[in-house]
């Protein structure tokens, strides 16, 4: 279970957000609420409630000597970090992303984000930040991005502890983003049917070209010089040339057993592409297109993570054991098709991350807890 455990940091306008006690209120108050709501409205009609999410996004510090710390329990499995995942200002993390070397640790709330200094020593800087989803940490660490409000991109350098977080402004929702493997530059989509590239180190918009839809699963190629997208409805992935946007080619799956695709998923090494689908991962060669293995699961497939040599895949869905449904992790060898191992869980899984050397995974699920699981 969660350990719901307040912390001391006290953000501004923030204070009141878990009071769930009843207030009585003067008619006065009252008055003055609704002055209040007025004007909040009329800011939001002049685009002015923005304003006030980027004047806030900034760094907060916690006291690391009040910090509470995960409680660590060994298992005959490995390790599991229960994390005391909650915040009087900033709520319950519904979401975690942790680095390949295990050592950054990044939740997010709905109202923020928490940059944890690592999975043993949970002193934090709290970020207030709109709504957060799709948190991305460059290969390098120096820098991480994340999709807030839907429709902005939010940058903090993690190396200079402080500085005040990028915004990038968009009026379209954002799709997917992406960090090349340099670090320097961060390739997103959008509704508007469009890849942008922003430079880390300019601070700009460098790059923009139209899409023939809106794409998805956007990823660089190793070498920087594709990036490569897809469109789900219509079963294809698109390789642009990360200069110029022209299309190098298109690779498409005609021959699901479903009419949805969830998700397509390039091995870090871009030699082999992972189309989900219901409860089916087809393994397709990127150079030749021949299909390889079909990896099946009993239920529906709900996250699909790649080792980084590309050897392995790590699928989460649901399977029936001793008649009870759990929650499964498989560990396929890409190989053969074969599975290299199966892990139950005891909470449904959120994210799975394997480690820099591809011989564990860090898993977070719906209770708060991280295990870390060796692959052999």
């Amino acid at each position: 279970m969660i350990m719901k455990r307040k912390s001391n940091l006290q953000v501004p306008h923030k204070t009141n957000l878990n009071n769930k006690q009843p207030i009585k209120l003067s008619s006065f108050w009252w008055m003055g609420w609704l002055i209040v709501m007025s004007m909040l409205s009329a800011c939001n009609s002049l685009n002015l409630i923005d304003s006030y999410w980027d004047e806030f996004s900034t760094w907060f510090n916690s006291e690391g000597t009040n910090t509470p710390q995960p409680d660590i329990n060994s298992t005959p499995q490995g390790l599991e970090y229960v994390l005391p995942v909650y915040s009087q200002n900033m709520g319950e993390i519904n979401s975690l992303t942790i680095s390949p070397d295990f050592e950054t640790v990044i939740g997010s709330s709905e109202f923020g984000i928490f940059l944890f200094e690592s999975m043993d020593d949970l002193t934090s800087q709290q970020i207030l930040s709109e709504n957060p989803r799709d948190i991305v940490i460059s290969p390098q660490k120096k820098t991480i991005a994340w999709v807030s409000d839907s429709t902005n991109i939010t940058i903090v350098d993690l190396s200079t502890k402080g500085n005040t977080p990028i915004i990038i402004d968009g009026n379209d929702a954002i799709t997917s983003l992406t960090y090349s493997s340099s670090g320097d530059r961060l390739a997103f989509s959008s509704t508007a049917k469009d890849i942008q590239v922003y430079d880390i180190n300019s601070r700009s918009i460098i790059k923009q070209w139209g899409v023939p839809e809106w794409m998805t699963n956007i990823t660089y190629s190793t070498d920087g010089s594709e990036i490569a997208a897809a469109s789900l409805s219509n079963f294809t992935i698109y390789r642009f040339n990360s200069d110029t946007g022209e299309i190098n080619r298109t690779i498409e799956w005609r021959d699901s057993t479903y009419s949805n695709l969830y998700g397509v998923y390039i091995s870090p090494n871009w030699r082999k592409i992972a189309w989900v689908s219901k409860n089916e991962i087809q393994i397709m060669d990127m150079s030749t297109e021949d299909l390889d293995s079909l990896l099946i699961h009993e239920d529906f497939i709900s996250i699909t993570v790649w080792s980084p040599d590309g050897k392995y895949i790590a699928s989460s869905s649901i399977s029936e054991i001793n008649g009870e449904l759990k929650p499964t992790i498989l560990i396929w060898n890409i190989s053969d098709g074969s599975v290299k191992k199966e892990i139950i869980q005891k909470s449904s899984v959120q994210n799975i991350t394997f480690s820099s050397d591809g011989s564990q995974i860090a898993v977070f699920d719906f209770e708060g807890n991280v295990n870390i699981w060796d692959i052999d």
